[in-house]
């Protein structure tokens, strides 16, 4: 017997990897939501590649700039950046296309400088 057109079926996502699992606790954990990240935003609330850039930019994104996944750090504030959406998508394009990426020194209390 077929299912009528009109009843639909909800497809579940498959379930998440370990690894992925592991992160994901890590963004809902209070320590990053209430701790790491809104420290990391109020000491550097710019971006820090538009910053080297000369430009002066809002953050959008707390990112690890050694991502989780590679095995960065997730509550070391040397592996943070502070990046606008625009520069945080093309770190993520970097990454996924297997590229290097510069390292971005430095908070609001220094020089900016992409070594």
């Amino acid at each position: 017997m077929h299912r009528p057109a009109t009843v639909s079926v909800k497809r579940h996502d498959p379930m998440p990897s370990a690894d992925e699992a592991e992160r994901r606790g890590i963004y809902n954990s209070a320590r990053w939501r209430y701790t790491v990240q809104p420290a990391k935003r109020k000491r550097d609330p710019l971006c820090q590649w538009c910053a080297y850039e000369g430009v002066v930019k809002p953050m959008k994104h707390v990112d690890h700039w050694v991502p989780l996944a590679q095995g960065g750090a997730p509550f070391d504030e040397d592996n943070l950046v502070s990046l606008c959406h625009s520069h945080h998508s093309r770190k993520t394009a970097l990454e996924q296309a297997g590229k290097p990426l510069p390292r971005i020194i430095g908070s609001a209390e220094q020089q900016y400088a992409i070594a």
